[in-house]
């Protein structure tokens, strides 16, 4: 499931897969969505707690809360409340698995591999699959979410990433820069990377559902996707999550500097 030797559509050269020790990936999920589907809309606690048994295995903690929804209207950010949703965890909760009426999400705060990654999410949709009939897939995502903070590593920030990204701009003395944020969007063939850059103060976040840290902040938001209506089959889904995640490494690779290998390739105390 490596992706060496593919080309990059942002350099046009053979992309290396470099693992690193000390990576700043703070996030890393895949999610499935799907049109209303009429068993769950009629039974979807019943099919939820099967679900919920097949997986103990792996995932012994469970939780049920609302889904929350962000809404941007003339007064902010308002926060509104969705549907019911099913979490699974691991022992250690480094791993979960979200369930509602439209969508399975599995996500990790402890990313090893592409490789376990999705040997895991197979093993989750194959689950779904045996509790439930899914015609139609709308969508399919995967992130990556990272951010450095250490005030080392945050000087060495010209020299980690590539301008493009950095938010690192020369002023006049007297001027600071206090945050920075850029959205961009790229259409692959048919997949879509939306990268959110952003230099953040102490306390700011990017995405509502990251504790902030005490410190400034760079993060940079991988959201690849397909939006596309497909039939429901686990490892067709699974294959499109690892297009994804070789889209979002692809773009990755493309930004970071030999500097970035060097420092966060190796273990850290």
């Amino acid at each position: 499931m490596a992706i060496t030797g593919e080309i990059s559509p942002f350099t046009g050269e053979l992309i290396e897969e470099i693992p690193l020790a000390s990576a700043p990936l703070l996030r890393v999920l895949c999610q499935v969505r799907w049109p209303n589907v009429t068993r769950l809309d009629a039974d979807f606690d019943a099919v939820a707690q099967k679900m919920g048994s097949l997986l103990a295995d792996d995932f012994p903690l469970s939780q049920e809360h609302q889904e929350l929804e962000f809404k941007i209207s003339p007064q902010g950010v308002e926060q509104q409340t969705g549907d019911k949703v099913y979490q699974w965890s691991s022992a250690d909760e480094a791993w979960s698995l979200s369930f509602s009426r439209n969508f399975l999400t599995l996500q990790s705060d402890k990313y090893t591999s592409r490789t376990d990654f999705f040997s895991r999410f197979l093993s989750c949709l194959e689950v779904l699959e045996k509790v439930v009939k899914i015609p139609l897939v709308d969508r399919v995502g995967f992130r990556y979410v990272n951010r450095i903070s250490e005030p080392l590593d945050m000087e060495l920030l010209p020299e980690l990433v590539t301008s493009d990204v950095s938010g690192v701009k020369s002023h006049e003395e007297g001027v600071a820069l206090v945050h920075t944020v850029s959205e961009t969007l790229y259409e692959v063939v048919d997949l879509q990377l939306m990268v959110r850059a952003a230099r953040l103060p102490a306390g700011g976040r990017l995405d509502p559902t990251l504790a902030p840290v005490p410190e400034e902040s760079w993060n940079l938001d991988l959201d690849a996707s397909f939006n596309r209506r497909m039939p429901f089959s686990a490892p067709e889904v699974r294959d499109t999550g690892l297009r994804l995640s070789s889209l979002a490494y692809a773009y990755f690779r493309s930004v970071i500097q030999d500097k970035f290998v060097e420092h966060f390739g190796k273990e850290r105390s």
